[in-house]
């Protein structure tokens, strides 16, 4: 890991249906999204849930295309 950036951002830039996301860069950074609710508590309460989840996953090997056949919902199409 050489960077982490997490970003809190309209309900509308979210790449697909949810209130918040994940995913590696090419050059490894971590990347996390979060929605707006307008609740500062919100927000950080979701971007944690999303760093645990990712960090999890991480440890346990399970793969970006592991997630989407579990949670069809990831797809941004």
């Amino acid at each position: 890991m050489k960077k982490v950036v997490m970003k809190v951002i309209p309900h509308s830039d979210q790449r697909y249906d949810t209130l918040g996301d994940y995913w590696i860069d090419e050059d490894g950074t971590w990347q996390f999204r979060v929605s707006d609710m307008g609740d500062w508590r919100y927000n950080f309460s979701v971007l944690l849930h999303e760093f645990v989840e990712f960090a999890l996953l991480q440890h346990k090997g399970v793969s970006e295309e592991d997630v989407l056949a579990f949670d069809p919902c990831r797809h941004s199409d």
